[in-house]
């Protein structure tokens, strides 16, 4: 067999990683960084719930035929279908509508479905889930609702509903005594991540202070700097313009000279004296003036 035809070990895997980071891609109107972290994760969670879905209707109607006649497969069914549904308008950015039913619709499967005929007793368990994905993409207060909500609901109907079975009755108990612990397990660590968010936004909105403040007293000192510089050239250039009006209002012949001897300016009574014009005598040098001499 050719390398070209060898299937690699890893190349399903890397497919299939590659499909679904593709299928988990936001939408491209979705520019903020936070808004498309919460749509990739929207969009996994659905995917994951297609697949899993599938794979349970699947397995619950080849095990079990008579379960085309239970109401609740018939729901599973449809909330697996309207899963596409959502899957299709969370790709086009709509993440918090989706994400709300989505929630909504496992809320009714795992709080009223379970009174219903023939079905599961465990179900009401499974509340946790949408409990879950609130703490996921709401914030606190959403999910303490959410939470209330499933008890009264269940309590509700557990004193309106006559038990279906002999046992129903104590597993609603069960179910709702183990929504509390549960809910309240749930509630403390969503408020310990908002505490430790809040503590690093507040490091971070520090050190960006303090980031402002050292470029504002930066800026400061090279202001001041420039303020400086700027004086001194105004001095300079006032002690140069003094200089030359003195220089040029001498009575006396004034000569300046380099240490070379040559002329690097003179004044007017200079050029006077001397019959030549400034320009002239700094052409030349003091040996030349000499020797003229």
């Amino acid at each position: 067999m050719s390398n070209s035809n060898r299937r690699r070990p890893g190349s399903t895997l890397e497919r299939l990683a590659s499909a679904a980071e593709r299928l988990g891609r936001p939408a491209p109107s979705l520019t903020d960084a936070e808004a498309r972290r919460r749509s990739r994760l929207l969009l996994s969670l659905l995917i994951a719930l297609i697949v899993s879905g599938g794979l349970i209707l699947s397995f619950q109607t080849l095990t079990n035929p008579g379960s085309f006649d239970d109401f609740d497969f018939w729901l599973s069914v449809m909330i697996w279908l309207s899963i596409f549904v959502l899957y299709a308008w969370a790709r086009r950015g709509h993440t918090d509508a989706m994400a709300s039913v989505l929630i909504a619709e496992l809320f009714v499967l795992f709080t009223v479905v379970p009174f219903t005929p023939d079905s599961l007793s465990s179900l009401p368990f499974y509340v946790v889930i949408p409990l879950l994905l609130a703490a996921l993409f709401f914030p606190l207060r959403r999910v303490i609702q959410l939470a209330a909500l499933a008890l009264i609901v269940q309590v509700g109907l557990l004193a309106l509903v006559p038990p279906l079975k002999s046992n129903d009755g104590q597993l609603m108990i069960e179910s709702i005594l183990f929504i509390l612990p549960v809910g309240s397990m749930i509630l403390v660590y969503i408020h310990h991540q908002n505490a430790v968010e809040r503590i690093r936004q507040a490091e971070l909105r520090a050190a960006y202070d303090r980031l402002r403040e050292s470029e504002a007293a930066l800026e400061r000192r090279v202001e001041e700097r420039a303020r400086a510089l700027s004086s001194s050239e105004r001095s300079l250039r006032e002690a140069q313009r003094r200089y030359h009006a003195l220089f040029e209002q001498a009575h006396d012949a004034v000569f300046i000279l380099d240490l070379e001897g040559h002329h690097i300016e003179a004044n007017q009574r200079a050029a006077e004296m001397l019959g030549y014009t400034i320009e002239e005598i700094q052409h030349l040098s003091f040996r030349d003036l000499s020797a003229e001499v």
